[in-house]
């Protein structure tokens, strides 16, 4: 079988990172063996941490390659506007036949040849232009700028996106287990009433409520398997796995839903996201670059002055193409738009209402943001709170899982007991797997609508 050259690279950076992993919160049990794949499904299954898997979606992430190819081509654009300061060199030349017919005619002189030709060069320097140049110069720069502050965007929605991945793919990962664990327990009870009824201890009643019960736990463990599936492949879509046309996706998931719960102050949470969002610093730019293309169009309203020199040879028309004239030349141009019926002030209007449009989305952003930030601490707010009464949970349902088998042992209460107490067992995991799972997602959102969730210059790494 043949190792897909991704799996290999991905192999060889996750071997670099283990060390920094090691003492990741996140990430602290190895990941429970998974059913064995069939012969032709099999291939090689890298281990997977949070922190790697957000190294991995950094570096390889479409989007934010294509994000950083946005700043290369703004920083050209900054080369082109920067151009138009200095001088522009041509060089040019011209050959043409024309019709005796066309020949000009003077006392003393006669023209025999019919061809012309003429060489030169020319340099041209802008020396007035209203301020277009140096406000479309500024209006690039702007522009680069912003592509900077929008690959943070990015960087940070893909950390967020796999984080939240992650999570999914440990929390179908331990639904499986409670499911698998449900059905176990459930099938020893088949196994037992089937065992009591030959014996005749109880009725066949209770064979058919046991086998009823075994059925019906074994839908959630079909949809845990299939919501595993999905989360895994999501996962290595985000962190640009090829997975091909096998049934795996060559990563798994390493680690554990931890309830870490930490205190967020909702003060500090808000001042950290207005100055930390990169949605308001580009937003901010987009309102200064429309103000420099507004000056950028109202020199449309200036006249443009430049200067030119150069040096021509052409043919002489009296004495043959054979023959050269020479020179410099060296002038002024200007060119002033007296009349354009309003297109120029049509321009500097559109501009100005792009101005307004930019300071109005920037107000509105920055609510946004405040609300983004409300809304994620209060979910947090909550999930510490469903940890909090779902921890001891669990305990009580095994104990009362216990006490309901050694009362029915002794004949002091139903089969039904014991299937209610299994049910219940398994709704308590699944309710207290599910608020570890919710607690960790919150963590992720509130950074993220703090502007804080991926590390600091991970977002301009190799954008500079």
């Amino acid at each position: 079988m043949i190792v897909p050259l991704r799996l290999i690279a991905i192999g060889t950076l996750l071997v670099t990172a283990a060390a920094a992993a090691a003492a990741e919160p996140v990430a602290t049990v190895a990941a429970a063996p998974a059913r064995k794949p069939s012969p032709a499904a099999a291939q090689p299954v890298v281990p997977l941490t949070l922190s790697q898997a957000v190294t991995l979606a950094v570096a390889h992430n479409p989007k934010i390659l294509q994000a950083r190819e946005e700043i290369t081509r703004a920083t050209g654009q900054v080369v082109e506007f920067a151009a138009a300061r200095l001088p522009t060199i041509t060089a040019q030349g011209q050959t043409q036949a024309e019709d005796r017919s066309r020949f000009e005619t003077q006392p003393g002189f006669t023209r025999t040849e019919q061809g012309s030709w003429n060489v030169g060069s020319r340099i041209r320097q802008v020396v007035f232009s209203g301020g277009r140049i140096s406000a479309n110069l500024r209006v690039a720069q702007l522009q680069r700028q912003e592509a900077v502050a929008s690959l943070d965007t990015v960087v940070q929605d893909i950390v967020l996106a796999v984080e939240q991945n992650f999570h999914e793919a440990l929390r179908q990962r331990a639904l499986i287990a409670v499911s698998e664990e449900q059905v176990r327990l459930l099938g020893e009870e088949l196994a037992d009433q089937q065992k009591r009824a030959v014996a005749g201890s109880v009725p066949e009643f209770n064979v058919l409520r046991a086998r009823v019960a075994l059925a019906n736990a074994q839908p959630a463990l079909i949809r845990a398997r299939n919501d595993s599936r999905i989360a895994m492949a999501e996962l290595a879509r985000l962190v640009a796995v090829d997975t091909g046309a096998t049934t795996g996706t060559g990563i798994a998931v390493v680690g554990e839903l931890l309830a870490v719960k930490t205190h967020h102050d909702l003060a500090v949470a808000l001042e950290t996201a207005l100055a930390r969002r990169s949605e308001l610093e580009v937003l901010n730019i987009r309102v200064h670059a429309a103000r420099y293309q507004t000056e950028a169009e109202a020199a449309g309203l200036k006249p443009e002055v430049s200067v030119f020199g150069g040096y021509d040879f052409l043919s002489e028309v009296f004495r043959g193409p054979t023959y050269a004239t020479h020179g410099a030349i060296i002038g002024l141009q200007a060119e002033w738009k007296i009349f354009d019926f309003g297109a120029t002030r049509g321009r500097v209007a559109q501009a100005q209402a792009r101005t307004r449009q930019a300071e109005l989305e920037l107000e509105d952003t920055r609510r946004l943001i405040e609300l983004d930030v409300r809304k994620a601490w209060s979910k947090n707010l909550e999930a510490r709170e469903l940890i909090e009464s779902q921890q001891q949970n669990v305990d009580v349902a095994l104990e009362s899982l216990r006490q309901a088998r050694v009362r029915f042992e002794a004949g002091g209460s139903t089969q039904l007991d014991v299937l209610s107490s299994q049910t219940a067992l398994t709704e308590a995991r699944t309710n207290e797997l599910q608020a570890r799972a919710d607690l960790c997602q919150s963590e992720s959102e509130l950074r993220r609508a703090m502007g804080v969730l991926a590390p600091v210059g991970m977002a301009t790494t190799g954008a500079e």
